[in-house]
């Protein structure tokens, strides 16, 4: 796996951490996807829940014991916990294990919005009466992959005094993606597969890829419903609806790059550029030859004024994927936006070649033309945009400002005065209908409309 050397070198430091605390080999861990106000069994939890909290707890198990009994073909009480732990009952035993590895899997394993955390317990300290390890051999395939170990405290719940606060190790949110991927490594092998590999962890991942299908379905509907709507408003909903439910799909599946760069394309078209950049990044550390990854992020660091950034990314996406017209298109554009005309017509120019009818590319490179003062190949690509497409209203513009240019006042008149047939009452049709009294010097008429495009968009005032 490619990882960034900073991530690389927190992870070890991470690392670093746990096993410089735990020296002496008396510790057990325990890895916690949030870091919640206390270390609690799923039985005191659900208590607490429920407002039972007078219930004797350890009475309560009993009972619940009592109950299983019926359903389970083991005698040793224990096992039946155990056996009841790992498949979701309800009981007074808190998970621990013995591999500060498998502790950090369960520390990054989900809510992937949140800080997760490690917590260390000595096994003499005061908790050491509350320990009960798992029987020889293990009964239950799956505790000993996981080198389980409990904590069964009296009161369902390891006080928080008992627990130093350089014993517990946070594990930022941004981090959890790059360790569960350092994680699978052939020296570690760990990961939900190899954690949870029996039917009933075959059965828990497939009612989570049938509710991550519901999530991308509801996803695409929003997505969808922004397609049918013109207003800006309405559009930037129906995306931050898209993100929302990308989000749920994360939940369930947190380690599926195509799900963060369908979200942060959805946190993109919002206007949330950072998210984007944040989604783009983990899309990129699960997947490192995610080529319209490269080149979404270099779209997002062109909107933040970063072009060295967005110039990289382009190149990394030209590397992985060179016939993406796309990418070529969005490299050019950078070069235009630092006045380097001669990149972006050549880039523009492998766009072209790679779709000779793409009337973007053609006004694109007209732009670039136009910029290096190259009038002449300028009109030629802007004339080619039209031919593709007779009501390219960018196209007829630019033209007329390269006939302007050239100061063939008629020509120019005729393109400014179309896009006010292919668009009447916008702010864009304003200010060229002005620039077409401007030419034919009729200055009042002129300053009227640019007025009115002022008024309708005021980025025409600058």
């Amino acid at each position: 796996m490619s990882m960034e050397k900073t991530e690389l070198n927190r992870i070890l430091e991470i690392i670093g951490k746990i096993v410089k605390i735990s020296a002496d080999g008396d510790y057990i861990y325990r890895g916690e996807q949030e870091c919640y106000e206390r270390v609690s069994s799923n039985l005191w939890r659900e208590l607490n829940k429920l407002n039972l909290l007078d219930l004797d707890i350890e009475e309560t198990q009993k009972r619940e014991l009592d109950e299983t009994k019926g359903y389970s073909d083991k005698t040793d009480e224990f096992e039946i916990l155990i056996e009841l732990q790992h498949f979701g009952g309800k009981t007074n035993l808190i998970d621990f294990t013995t591999d500060c590895y498998v502790a950090l899997f369960f520390a990054c394993n989900g809510s992937p919005d949140k800080d997760g955390r490690v917590i260390l317990q000595s096994k003499t300290g005061k908790i050491k009466d509350w320990i009960r390890k798992l029987p020889d051999p293990p009964s239950i395939e799956r505790a000993k992959k996981q080198k389980s170990i409990f904590v069964q405290p009296p009161e369902g719940f390891i006080p928080n005094d008992l627990i130093k606060p350089d014993e517990i190790i946070v594990i930022p949110k941004d981090l959890k993606q790059f360790l569960l991927r350092y994680l699978q490594r052939k020296e570690f092998n760990i990961s939900a597969e190899s954690l949870y590999h029996d039917i009933h962890g075959f059965i828990s991942s497939q009612g989570s890829r049938w509710d991550t299908y519901w999530a991308l379905m509801k996803s695409q509907q929003s997505q969808e419903s922004e397609d049918e709507t013109g207003h800006t408003e309405e559009k930037t909903e129906h995306y931050q609806k898209a993100a929302k439910h990308l989000t749920d799909a994360i939940k369930l599946l947190p380690d599926s790059p195509e799900i963060y760069y369908n979200r942060g394309l959805a946190h993109h078209r919002s206007g949330k550029i950072n998210l984007a950049l944040q989604d783009y990044n983990t899309a990129i550390a699960l997947q490192p030859d995610f080529a319209f990854a490269y080149q979404n992020r270099g779209l997002a660091y062109k909107h933040t004024g970063e072009f060295d950034r967005a110039i990289r990314d382009y190149d990394t996406a030209i590397r992985l994927n060179p016939d993406s017209p796309q990418a070529y298109n969005n490299l050019g554009a950078v070069y235009v936006s630092e006045d380097d005309y001669e990149r972006a017509i050549e880039n523009y120019t492998r766009m072209i070649t790679l779709n000779p009818d793409d009337a973007e590319a053609h006004n694109n490179r007209g732009n670039a033309y136009l910029g290096n003062d190259q009038v002449d190949e300028a009109i030629e690509d802007f004339i080619a945009a039209i031919e593709l497409n007779q009501n390219y209203l960018v196209a007829y513009y630019n033209r007329g400002l390269a006939y302007s240019r050239k100061g063939g006042r008629d020509l120019a008149n005729q393109d400014f005065t179309k896009t006010t047939e292919l668009k009447p009452d916008s702010a864009g049709t304003y200010y060229c209908r002005g620039m077409a009294h401007g030419i034919k010097e009729q200055y009042d008429e002129a300053i009227e409309d640019f007025t009115k495009a002022i008024e309708l968009e005021q980025d025409f005032a600058e």
